[in-house]
């Protein structure tokens, strides 16, 4: 496989030309009630489980209908909002599968949580807390003081959230979750923004596909992705 520069120069021309909502970070990382702290630890706990998504989540918070992500990040907004003390590192490192449950659930109407793995979520946030207090005085907020605004190279923000087992994925979409809702909520300015990886999820590896831009020249694999039969986890890899 390949990358097709030509079509991907076009892509990128074509979408420089598309002006952002004026309300475009608002709808990335919705406006969190709450402190700074409470919000980044909303933030990173997001984050950190924010894996498989799809069918996962469905429900109302304040008379909006979120599914997926959105509905895990506003399950943890109304958690800061309305219980922060659920979301210090002190409490958090005793979370069980079934309070996790029903944290998910406490604030959504009409919810709908389907998950098989609530035990390994809920050891994922554990550790994650265990952690944030033994490396980092028990504040979100040191990761960002510590990357001096850069996500780049050794001392940045990718660099500082890799040393939380979490965040330790190769693709590293759970820091980058992250990072863009620190900035997004303007609790983070990112100066060497060239660093910062985009979120490679699903929907993206399909557009880039279907536009060409990631080109397929094994016939194999192109007739697999064609009639939609699973591939190795190493292609997929690849194709990230």
């Amino acid at each position: 496989m390949s990358l097709h520069q030509e079509r991907i120069a076009r892509l990128a021309d074509s979408i420089k030309t598309l002006p952002l909502a004026k309300n475009f970070a608002e709808q990335l990382a919705p406006p969190i009630n709450a402190d700074q702290e409470t919000t980044l630890r909303a933030f990173l706990y997001a984050a950190s489980i924010c894996h498989a998504t799809k069918g996962g989540f469905k429900g109302e918070f304040d008379g909006v209908s979120h599914k997926g992500w959105e509905y895990l990040y506003n399950a943890f907004r109304k958690l800061a909002e309305e219980d922060p003390t659920c979301l210090n590192p002190k409490t958090m490192r005793n979370l069980s599968a079934p309070l996790l449950h029903r944290h998910l659930e406490r604030f959504a109407t009409n919810a709908e949580v389907r998950l098989e793995d609530f035990d390994r979520r809920a050891k994922i946030l554990r550790m994650l807390a265990t952690e944030l207090i033994q490396l980092l005085d028990g504040q979100v907020a040191n990761i960002l003081k510590a990357s001096g605004r850069t996500v780049g190279g050794n001392e940045g923000a990718y660099a500082q959230l890799s040393r939380l087992s979490a965040f330790q994925d190769s693709l590293q979409k759970k820091s980058s979750v992250f990072l863009m809702l620190a900035e997004a909520s303007g609790m983070m300015t990112i100066e060497d923004q060239a660093n910062l990886f985009p979120m490679i999820d699903y929907h993206l590896i399909r557009a880039l596909l279907r536009l060409g831009c990631i080109e397929i020249e094994e016939e194999k694999l192109r007739s697999s992705l064609l009639q939609k039969e699973r591939v190795e986890p190493t292609i997929e890899q690849e194709i990230r």
